[in-house]
């Protein structure tokens, strides 16, 4: 009975919750192994078994032509020779004739668009050449030479749980690699234009060499059309997103695809390995569309934002009492949709830099009783932390800064207030009636000086006449 109520409640949240059920369970894929990695951070969104190992069969060409571009230029010409003929019996082929020419891009397009191992061949053959000087190499020689270069090239990008034996991936039990490596070598190839663009075309038809064909120089015509059926319209698994790469088989490695997807700006990557030949499209597209459904970038954080104003400890007379706190930096993040607006942030200051008032204390500045930041503090100073969470999960921790300098009040300090206060003051136009005032007070005290001075000579002259008077008109 319980087993039956528990199935019944599913089917309900399912019906009634599909979207919020998709996102906390992921995509619905059958392949074994499975990677989803937004392109330009390298987050994983999705993954299956990423790190156990595969073999990785023609999506091996990604990293193959990423070493082309490092010494081939696209505007050379590459002659076609015998090499071709150390092709493995079953290999897909792009159609090139020993004796012949190719422009460099449209071997890097036979590379990737018809998957052609003789066009890996050629192109590590010319790499190798090019960086041993040595034309007296056998083909064998050439192609572990070419083995060690790319191994080389994908431990610097991170592709540590990777061995390539071989320039095309035709199966070898050597020749290994694991989805989340194939993805981060993917994520390298994207970064070259020219590469993304190859990836992208889903055919071409025209000449082995374009533009002005020097002369003895023969050519092949050319007409391919990519497997990655994401890139074709006329089938049920197109993917208008889709941006191309690359497809793989061999009986060993199953089917396999890396593929690229970008909308509104957000760029994916899928991996899907040990799948079944249509599974590893529609696995791909499943994926792309958890990605692009669930997950998003969200800003989290801006430079300069304030974030807090905090009091300050014996400010200087006249100074600001409070300091407005800013981040340092912008911050951008990928993130579930459904955490966009539970980002929650946390303010943790370094309280040895800080004074605690005692209680009652608080009447000072304004009322604010929470702890107040020692001085002195320069503008810049870190003085604590923010913290940015989501569902209790932290997906940032940043300083927080100092806006401003401020020095603590002291006697000197004071001094040098009230005199600027009074200075200022005395010369304000509010200080115009004062001045007046001392004028009429200063004229009133002038003239009562000067007539007091006025009576006492007066009274001098008076008495001075008294005196010449005989003493009997003298009147007292």
């Amino acid at each position: 009975m319980k087993k039956l109520i528990s199935f019944l409640l599913l089917i309900s949240l399912l019906i009634i919750y599909p979207a919020q059920l998709s996102a906390l369970i992921g995509p619905d894929v059958e392949g074994r192994s499975l990677i989803l990695m937004e392109r330009t951070t390298g987050t994983v969104l999705f993954e299956v078994n990423s790190g156990v190992r595969v073999y990785p069969a023609s999506t091996t060409k990604i990293l193959s032509s990423m070493l082309m571009l490092e010494h081939i230029g696209l505007d050379e010409i590459i002659a076609i020779g015998p090499e071709i003929h150390h092709m493995p019996p079953g290999s897909s082929r792009a159609g090139h004739r020993e004796g012949t020419h190719i422009s460099a891009i449209n071997l890097l397009r036979a590379l990737i668009i018809p998957s052609g191992n003789d066009s890996g061949i050629v192109l590590a053959t010319e790499v190798v050449r090019r960086v041993t000087g040595d034309y007296s190499l056998t083909y064998p020689e050439m192609e572990q030479l070419f083995a060690e270069m790319m191994n080389v090239k994908a431990r610097e990008l991170g592709a540590t749980g990777s061995n390539f034996m071989n320039p095309h991936g035709f199966h070898h039990p050597n020749h290994f690699s694991t989805p989340k490596d194939m993805v981060l070598i993917a994520q390298a190839a994207l970064e070259n234009r020219v590469l993304a663009g190859v990836f992208a075309e889903p055919g071409y038809v025209g000449p082995g060499v374009i533009g002005n064909v020097p002369e003895g120089i023969t050519y092949t015509n050319y007409s391919w059309r990519s497997p990655n059926l994401l890139l074709h319209d006329d089938n049920l698994y197109f993917f208008p997103y889709a941006v191309g790469m690359r497809t793989g088989f061999t009986d060993q490695a199953f089917h396999a695809l890396v593929s690229a997807a970008t909308k509104d700006d957000f760029e994916l990557i899928a991996g899907v390995f040990q799948a079944r030949r249509y599974a590893r499209f529609s696995d791909s597209i499943a994926m792309f569309n958890y990605g692009f459904d669930n997950y998003g970038f969200k800003q989290i954080q801006a430079d300069g934002t304030i974030v807090d104003n905090i009091p300050l400890h014996r400010p200087m007379l006249g100074k600001a009492t409070h300091m407005d706190v800013r981040v340092e930096g912008d911050f951008s993040d990928i993130l579930n949709v459904r955490y966009f607006d539970v980002i929650r942030q946390n303010i943790v200051f370094n309280m040895s830099m800080f004074y605690v008032p005692t209680e009652g204390e608080s009447v000072d500045y304004e009322y604010d009783s929470r702890p107040r930041l020692r001085l002195p503090i320069e503008e810049g100073a870190e003085i604590g932390d923010i913290i940015y969470t989501a569902n209790g999960t932290v997906v940032h921790r940043s300083k927080l800064i100092a806006t401003m300098d401020a020095s603590p009040r002291t006697m000197e300090s004071d001094f040098y207030y009230y005199r600027d206060n009074f200075l200022e003051f005395i010369f304000s136009r509010s200080a115009i009636w004062v001045w007046i005032g001392i004028v009429i007070i200063f004229l009133l005290i002038l003239r009562a000086i000067l007539m007091r001075i006025r009576r006492s000579r007066r009274r001098k002259i008076f008495d001075t006449k008294r005196r010449r008077l005989p003493f009997r008109y003298r009147r007292y």
